[in-house]
């Protein structure tokens, strides 16, 4: 069958440093069945801020694998503002009306966000008599509408209530309604009105380990990457963290400096490394400043990052407890588990039950608690081992691409349409 895949962030396989997320596993899992299908996402490279084509393009990128890009001619530099609001708006039209010029879809696959794509895909499941999958990765817009204050909450009104709309539409003309985990189902539940049925799913991310595969000659270039930004990786101990430097992390980020301090007076070879950008880039740095031991890489590449858990002491999550995260296993879980790290969860809803359950992690409520985690699991190197083999055993077990994406693409080949 010839699938529609539609998610604009994603990287594509045209970009430098190219790593697959959801979209990008699901359709090589697709393509390894035999199915045709057709990416849909913007000319806009949400992690470069810089555009491919500018202009609507259609490109092949493998056998029966083809790209659709969308340009909507404007640029965004936050994730959260009025220009991306407006992309995405756009991006909704140019989707509406180059859709109908291509042959007929035999099944669409909407990620939401965003419920403006979303209720498209609904209007061209019709036109085209087309079954229409939801696949539920954020609580939007709720979460938008709990997050905002002030005047940006009394001002964002309208806006909430046209994406609570098209959400609405959208998971009533669905015919399937799936999630990364059952909380995010029930989102898409709720907005429906009705309860589960065997056509509704959850499928976690996943993540696919073999995306970042270095050589013996990478690997000792690698290791002089990191030296250069003082990371030893034959003598730190590391404890690692990558990802997106916004409130979130921001709003955890006293624990973590008070946890390194305490560190730092009896382990003066403890590294902390928070890789990534992001909006509180700036802020986060600027707390560090007198803080030697946390180290700030910047942007890294997959194959460095790979590299760098792969000698890592343990992992961080270190992100608020907001209830789409405390519902949430993010790319990042799933990365870590798969390097065989144990954890440390600020988290302590579904990302910090599983890890404590099957005993590859902890929680911590303050930079205390952090500290005394990583000091028994240096006292202990036998235990940190331990938990680090339950660690790879659960994703081996659960959360491997092959195992999610395969049962992802079994249960599409059965849904009928609504």
């Amino acid at each position: 069958m010839h699938v529609w895949l539609i998610k604009l962030e994603e990287m594509l396989p045209i970009d430098d440093d190219y790593r697959p997320y959801r979209t990008g596993m699901l359709a090589s899992a697709l393509l390894a069945r035999g199915h045709t299908v057709t990416r849909w996402a913007s000319d806009y490279n949400h992690y470069t801020h810089q555009y491919r084509f500018e202009k609507n393009s259609r490109i092949q990128l493998n056998d029966n694998y083809y790209a659709m890009l969308l340009y909507s001619g404007v640029a965004y530099s936050s994730a959260v503002s009025w220009k991306r609001l407006l992309d995405n708006y756009l991006l909704s039209r140019e989707y509406s009306k180059e859709a109908r010029k291509l042959e007929p879809p035999d099944l669409i696959v909407c990620s939401m966000p965003t419920p403006e794509l979303a209720a498209v895909s609904a209007d061209l499941s019709r036109y085209f008599d087309a079954p229409l999958v939801i696949d539920a990765r954020d609580m939007w817009p709720d979460v938008i509408a709990t997050e905002l204050k002030g005047i940006k909450a009394f001002l964002s009104k309208p806006v909430i209530l046209w994406m609570k709309y098209n959400l609405k539409k959208a998971s009533k003309n669905a015919a399937s309604l799936v999630g990364i985990t059952p909380f995010y189902r029930d989102h898409l539940l709720r907005y429906a009105g009705r309860s589960e049925s065997t056509q509704d799913g959850v499928f976690p991310l996943g993540f696919d380990p073999q995306a970042a595969v270095y050589d013996a000659q990478e690997e000792q270039q690698l290791t002089g990457f990191w030296l250069a930004r003082g990371v030893d990786l034959a003598q730190h101990k590391i404890i690692y963290f990558a990802g997106r430097l916004n409130s979130t992390i921001f709003n955890t980020f006293d624990s973590s400096i008070a946890a390194i301090e305490k560190l730092s007076l009896k382990h003066v070879d403890v590294r902390m490394v928070y890789c990534g950008s992001g909006a509180y880039e700036k802020q986060i740095r600027d707390k560090a400043a007198s803080v030697p031991n946390i180290i700030f890489p910047g942007e890294v590449d997959t194959k460095a990052l790979a590299l760098l858990r792969k000698h890592a002491f343990v992992a961080l999550l270190p992100v608020e407890r907001r209830v789409d995260f405390q519902n949430s296993l993010s790319n990042k879980f799933f990365e870590y588990l798969s390097s065989g790290i144990p954890v440390l969860s600020w988290l302590d809803g579904l990302p910090g039950q599983v890890l404590e359950q099957n005993h590859c992690g902890h929680i911590y409520n303050s930079g205390h608690e952090l500290a005394g985690y990583v000091e028994r699991l240096l006292m202990n190197p036998r235990k940190r081992a331990e938990m680090g083999r339950r660690a790879l055993e659960l994703f081996n077990r659960e959360y491997d691409a092959d195992i999610v994406y395969e049962n992802f693409v079994n249960f599409l080949e059965g849904v009928e349409k609504a």
